[in-house]
């Protein structure tokens, strides 16, 4: 080769081909000709490298198309729940009663290992899914985040799961706590699982937080 020939680098032969369209149905012996390098250290055509890349791309396709109907028969369910919830609500006419009921049909209907109300101020009697205590006890034991009026999920440090679950906090990984009030707290509700990865800071809190409302307007009305 001589030393004043130009050296055809990749770019020249892209920019060729992207100029030219019409070479390789010009060229066809060229094209049958072409073939791919693959890890496994064989080669196949190019026709077949085109298959293969295709048939991979369908299959992420149809996998991305079973999460999104995934999540939207999820959603759709959690809005039959919150509905539901909602109707049942309107017939409470006793706070304690109120709360002990949503906690109930929040671990059986959301599939979840532990819930339970931390309600200030003596709103009501304790019970097996409430906790009575005061702002000033939970600021002492609790993430001070927590305390920002916006539901937080994820993992969280061992004494706030000790005191927002009470005796259901043996075996919680991960939860969700949601604060309780409009113009001022009324308390917590703590919601939680066993799987570490059933509830991280990532999630969306859309529904949390619609529940977090609903329940901040009934326990005002009630208290």
């Amino acid at each position: 080769m001589s030393e004043n020939q130009p050296t055809v680098t990749e770019s020249d032969v892209l920019n060729f081909l992207q100029q030219n369209p019409e070479f390789f149905t010009q060229n066809k012996d060229a094209l049958r000709n072409i073939e791919i390098p693959q890890e496994s250290g064989d080669a196949i055509s190019l026709a077949s490298y085109q298959l293969k890349d295709l048939r991979e791309h369908v299959a992420k396709l149809e996998g991305q198309l079973e999460q999104i109907h995934t999540v939207a028969s999820e959603n759709d369910t959690l809005l039959r729940w919150y509905l539901e919830l909602t109707l049942e609500f309107l017939n409470y006419q006793q706070l304690d009663a109120l709360v002990e009921y949503c906690a109930v049909q929040s671990i059986d209907e959301l599939k979840l290992d532990a819930a339970n109300f931390v309600l200030f101020d003596e709103v009501c009697k304790p019970g097996k899914h409430i906790t009575i205590s005061t702002m000033e006890e939970a600021q002492q034991n609790i993430e001070p985040k927590l305390f920002v009026n916006k539901p937080f999920c994820g993992v969280f440090r061992e004494d706030t799961l000790n005191f927002v679950f009470g005796d259901q906090a043996d075996g919680i990984k991960s939860a969700a706590i949601l604060p309780l009030g409009n113009e001022s707290a009324i308390g917590l509700f703590a919601v939680g699982s066993k799987d570490p990865l059933r509830f991280d800071s990532t999630m969306d809190t859309l529904f949390i937080n619609y529940l977090s409302s609903l329940l901040s307007h009934f326990l005002a009305r009630l208290k």
